[in-house]
């Protein structure tokens, strides 16, 4: 039983009972944050790869098909800065943009704009939405067992 003058909300039964139970919201738990902190247990496997890119924001489009990982250069042959895709009305198209850079960044923001192709057709920004993709721990390849 709860103290008289606990701060309570009566919550109303879900199976089709008649009565009402009292729930005390200290008790309830907090969930966590929209995201995990990453691991950070991963590291180069050729460290002397990031001391010869270029300091500051790199970027680059690439294909949503290859898998890049937080502690390795990506493999990409040349950035590309501009991305071309061909599709049906009505039809998604995706692409990754893919961020990288020898030094510490704390923050990177996205800005959406108009889409133009060089007929002058536009697709308005608000159709283009931009999704973070996380790293996944099960995309790393596991090492042998010793």
């Amino acid at each position: 039983m709860l103290p008289l003058g606990s701060r309570c909300r009566p919550v109303h039964a879900q199976d089709g009972q008649g009565h009402r139970a009292l729930i005390a919201p200290g008790k309830v738990p907090v969930p966590p944050y929209h995201f995990e902190p990453e691991y950070t247990f991963d590291a180069p496997s050729d460290p002397a790869r990031w001391s010869a890119q270029q300091h500051g924001l790199n970027v680059s489009f690439a294909s949503t098909d290859q898998a890049y990982f937080r502690s390795e250069v990506p493999d990409l042959p040349q950035p590309f800065q501009v991305w071309e895709a061909t599709g049906w009305k009505g039809e998604r198209l995706n692409t990754q943009l893919v961020a990288w850079s020898p030094d510490t960044v704390n923050q990177i923001r996205v800005a959406v704009s108009d889409l133009l192709n060089d007929k002058g057709n536009v697709l308005a920004g608000r159709n283009v939405h931009v999704y973070l993709v996380r790293y996944v721990v099960s995309n790393y390849p596991t090492a042998p067992p010793p």
